[in-house]
């Protein structure tokens, strides 16, 4: 895919090395694909994917993420641009976005938090970079992919709730399984102990509202492995 720029009228009101912040070239020019950035301040740009506050065209938000997906490209008059997905730590946006500005505007709304292979955080293929860095909700969006392969399998539906402790998936069994296991629901728990070494899941269950069981586990997928025990296969017809 190649995203292009076209037709730009460049403000041109003040001295070029001013408008551009040519000190920052170099730091966002190294920007390359699996690059992790979090916006700063909440920002617009405008159809044209102008970094641009006079616009509403698309709102970005203080606080969530972006993932590089093609390095940063430098332009004729001086502008940069990269393209990518928002993430703000339970949602990734569907399609590529394209965002490009003055080096100055870009250092302004965004900061790097991971440059590729050349930080010593040491990824396991297979894992998002974020949860590798537990960056964002780590925990609800591991419980989420557990649970939705569950639900793929097994039927059923979950939901996600806070509270100050701990996230949790509730998971509701399929009708079909109330005569095989007599419970209200399972859960999986996230504790998250401020991102240290001591983060963990846990695994458990209901009966007339009240738990009867709570596991601790390494991860969300280790919750499915203890629901499937207790949810065989049903038989057809």
């Amino acid at each position: 895919m190649s995203i292009v720029r076209e037709n730009i009228n460049f403000e041109r009101g003040m001295e070029p090395k001013q408008s551009m912040g040519l000190g920052l070239v170099a730091k966002w020019m190294s920007i390359q694909r699996d690059d992790i950035l979090r916006i700063k301040r909440d920002f617009t740009t405008n159809s044209q994917n102008e970094i641009d506050e006079d616009s509403k065209y698309n709102i970005f938000k203080e606080g969530d993420f972006f993932g590089v997906e093609m390095s940063a490209q430098k332009y004729d008059d001086g502008c940069i641009g990269f393209t990518g997905y928002t993430d703000d730590g339970v949602v990734r946006s569907s399609d590529d976005i394209f965002i490009w500005g003055t080096p100055l505007q870009i250092d302004q709304r965004f900061e790097i938090i991971h440059q590729g292979i050349q930080e010593s955080v040491n990824f396991e293929r297979g894992i998002d970079p974020k949860d590798s860095m537990k960056i964002g909700r780590v925990g609800e969006r591991e419980i989420r992919k557990a649970l939705n392969r569950l639900v793929e399998i097994r039927g059923g539906s979950y939901e996600i709730w806070d509270s100050k402790e701990f996230t949790e998936g509730k998971y509701f069994m399929d009708p079909a399984y109330k005569n095989t296991f007599r419970a209200d629901n399972f859960f999986i728990r996230y504790y998250p102990e401020l991102g240290s070494s001591d983060d963990h899941f846990s695994y458990g269950y209901r009966i007339e509202g009240k738990v009867m069981i709570e596991k601790i586990l390494t991860t969300a997928e280790d919750g499915i492995t203890e629901i499937l025990k207790h949810l065989t296969p049903l038989p057809h017809g």
